[in-house]
């Protein structure tokens, strides 16, 4: 059930100020309960599960759940501008979610924005190919409630187990998650500036943004020792930086009578660091300790690469002869950088990769207008570089099917697989599985540009129809995903998707469409 109460005051005062103050109180509470009863082996079916009991009463059972959970919410908000020049606005908000203990239930969010319509002063107005010039600015925060309705509490469960000496079954409680009960809202503060224009009578149109934020008490499953019997821990830690620009752009490149063509150029650049996590500092060298259980290092981005190097080369059945193949490798095997130069392969030799995130994403629309004819082609792109990788060649996984185990194997289009008779192959041998454990995989950079939305449509001419009584006649097409260039060998290198079980490639779509208003 949710409740909003929205109040707004609006007011202009000598056509130069402009006020416009809002608040909204709101409350959301949702809740559920159920009940399930099971029966096996009935004396009589006829009344089905009206008579569940008239089952077998050792193949009964029931099972009931109940939850509740409940948000509530306080904003208020005040705009002020002066000649449509100078526009303030400040926002304040307040929310609280059942899910926290009672001191840290609610999280204050406040935020603040400037704005400057430079294109408004006297001094701008006589530039005669600026049409619009606005600069503007904001710093506030917003909180994240990623928080399970029950996570700050224990939680205990229960069910019939056997005592020693008894054989009756008994029901018994335990503890099956610990509380957590100084669990509290994370936030995120940021620096927005901000920049919008319009030249050349409307012809070229843009914005561009730069945002620079930091969040902490990030809500995170902390590890914790087995010894506890639990495996991981709800808490607030750490703190991430993360940065970057944004720019669309527009242009009218030609608008001459029934004709028109327009482009737009939509680009993007985001960068992450974590900044602090555990706190810890075991080897007291000053520096806090990177989490490398879970892939996480101070001052490197959350999705690091943390892995063994190789730069593809295999170890040949030359190597075998020549006694050359270290103890932690195998013939067929992807031979690993000694990285630290030790003369021996081992975990020391694991180090930052590079990142799975791209360097930049960029797009491009183009648009074609002649009478009633319409076509448009979206081309979307991710670009990287030497550090910007993601696997490639995790082929082989198990299963298993009526209690007989078998291999699965997925591989790559060009099949090219290591074995005496292919030795300069991609990819290593087929299952390799070194007792050392150390495995490498090739990583490569998963840049493309793709052919992602083609729309081609014809609507028809308002005399035409008002012969056969119809309002609106318009047929289109509509292809997707017709073509991607990319060195990547996986399934699709804008999801980072490797040649592995469960990858699926980009589906190509066509559709054909009518539409008719009478």
């Amino acid at each position: 059930m949710t409740n909003d109460y929205i109040l707004s005051y609006v007011r202009t005062f000598n056509n130069v100020h402009s006020v416009n103050a809002t608040f909204v109180y709101g409350t959301e509470q949702r809740m559920a309960n159920s009940t399930q009863a099971d029966a096996a082996n009935f004396v009589s079916k006829e009344l089905g599960y009206d008579k569940l009991e008239a089952g077998d009463a050792t193949m009964q059972s029931v099972n009931t759940g109940a939850w509740e959970e409940a948000s509530l919410y306080t904003m208020g908000r005040v705009f002020y501008g002066f000649k449509q020049k100078y526009l303030l606005t400040a926002t304040i908000r307040r929310d609280g979610f059942s899910g926290f203990s009672v001191e840290n239930k609610f999280g204050l969010f406040p935020s603040a924005s400037l704005a400057w319509v430079a294109s408004e002063e006297s001094f701008l107005q006589t530039v005669s190919w600026l049409d619009n010039l606005k600069i503007r600015a904001s710093y506030g925060s917003n909180g994240n409630r990623t928080v399970g309705r029950y996570q700050t509490l224990a939680r205990v469960g229960g069910g019939f187990n056997y005592i020693e000496g008894s054989q009756t079954p008994v029901y018994t409680q335990g503890i099956t998650e610990l509380a957590s009960p100084n669990l509290k809202w994370e936030t995120t503060t940021g620096l927005n500036l901000g920049l919008d224009f319009a030249v050349m009578d409307q012809r070229l149109w843009g914005t561009f943004e730069y945002y620079n934020n930091n969040t902490k008490n990030l809500l995170y499953n902390v590890d914790i020792p087995g010894i506890s019997r639990f495996e991981t821990f709800p808490d607030n830690l750490g703190k991430i930086h993360n940065y970057g620009v944004e720019m669309t752009l527009t242009s009218m490149n030609v608008r001459r009578g029934d004709f028109e063509w327009r482009s737009s150029l939509i680009f993007s650049l985001n960068r992450d660091e974590l900044v602090e996590l555990l706190g810890f500092d075991n080897d007291e060298d000053g520096i806090e300790d990177d989490l490398i259980s879970e892939r996480l290092f101070i001052g490197e981005s959350l999705n690091a690469i943390y892995e063994y190097y190789t730069s593809g080369e295999i170890w040949q059945l030359e190597d075998y002869n020549a006694d050359a193949i270290p103890v932690t490798a195998d013939v067929g095997s992807y031979k690993i950088l000694d990285y630290n130069e030790n003369e021996v392969t081992d975990p020391l030799d694991m180090h930052i990769l590079g990142t799975s995130d791209p360097m930049f994403r960029i797009a491009m629309e183009n648009s074609f207008k002649y009478r009633g004819w319409k076509l448009s082609f979206f081309i979307n792109s991710i670009q990287g570089s030497d550090r910007f990788y993601l696997g490639e060649d995790d082929m082989m996984s198990f299963n298993s099917r009526n209690g007989t185990m078998f291999d699965n194997y997925n591989f790559p289009a060009e099949n090219d697989l290591w074995t005496p008779e292919n030795p300069d192959a991609r990819y290593q041998r087929m299952g390799v599985r070194l007792s050392s454990g150390l495995t490498a995989a090739r990583y490569v950079p998963r840049s493309f540009v793709r052919l992602q939305d083609v729309n081609l449509s014809y609507t028809f001419e308002k005399s035409i129809l008002e012969k056969i009584n119809m309002q609106d006649l318009r047929v289109f097409f509509n292809a997707k995903n017709l073509l991607t260039l990319t060195n990547w060998n996986g399934w699709d290198p804008e999801t980072g998707a490797k040649i592995n079980t469960g990858g699926r490639p980009v589906l190509r779509g066509y559709t054909f469409g009518l539409e008719v208003k009478f």
